[in-house]
């Protein structure tokens, strides 16, 4: 059986998804992280979005007037007793027919075209990640550089060595975490970060794994302020994340 696909992995398959390129199996694992990502949807709507501007785009060509008389003139011709063409005769006139010629030639520019549209898309979609990670790099440094406020969460038992800091400015909705001495995980989990406020309403704040030597810094977001959360905890989760915690609590911290 193989290894079930990871996030980024999915996203790779979001073009060939868009296209219909797809086989069963793949097709319901896109599926079933679209169902989870609504990113990943916004993904595949824009590959949607730039294949039909492709279709559209491609100019109309109405066939030359003098076909219509190469038709007739070859049925007339055909209508006649003649001898019978042998099998080498027969394929050379299949292949020299303007029909199949032009089938061929609409066959191949249609796969050159599928093969463009599945390239741009690829290379706006790298654009696009690369923009979007030097945005959250730019973030990321100020908030660890400038943030007026912070607040610790405390390893549980299952990491009583594990610390981290969440740094952030009150009223913004994002944070920087700096962890260390996290305990190190296989690639099938990672570790998930969950932020709650008094209502008791719960987000996925971060998804990160940390390095060699158990540190780990992550972008957190929050759709409301950081400072009308008053829980913070991460827990360990599959590949991916979670919708809601699943796997045991590494950090957990309570504003008082």
């Amino acid at each position: 059986m193989s290894a079930p696909l990871s996030y980024d992995e999915v996203r790779d398959l979001l073009p060939a998804y868009a296209l219909g390129a797809l086989d069963e199996h793949e097709r319901a694992v896109v599926q079933s992280y679209l169902d989870r990502y609504p990113e990943l949807r916004t993904e595949v709507a824009r590959y949607g979005g730039a294949l039909h501007g492709l279709a559209v785009g491609v100019p109309q060509r109405t066939p030359p007037a003098s076909l219509k008389a190469n038709l007739i003139a070859q049925a007339q011709k055909t209508a006649q007793p003649q001898r019978r063409a042998s099998w080498w005769d027969r394929l050379l006139d299949v292949f020299l027919a303007p029909r199949f010629a032009l089938g061929v030639v609409s066959g191949m520019l249609v796969l050159i075209l599928s093969l463009f549209a599945i390239q741009t898309v690829r290379l706006s979609a790298e654009v696009a990640q690369l923009q979007k990670a030097l945005s959250a790099q730019d973030r990321l440094l100020r908030l660890l550089t400038s943030s007026s406020e912070e607040f610790t969460l405390s390893g549980t038992d299952i990491a009583p060595q594990a610390v981290a800091t969440v740094r952030y400015n009150p009223g913004e909705k994002w944070a920087a975490m700096e962890a260390s001495q996290l305990p190190a995980l296989p690639e099938s989990q990672v570790y998930q970060m969950w932020l709650v406020n008094a209502a008791g309403e719960r987000w996925s704040g971060a998804v990160f794994r940390p390095d060699e030597n158990g540190n780990a810094v992550a972008l957190v977001w929050c759709p409301q302020p950081m400072d009308s959360i008053v829980r913070f905890g991460v827990s360990i989760e599959p590949a991916g994340g979670s919708s809601t915690p699943t796997g045991p609590n590494v950090l957990r911290g309570v504003r008082s």
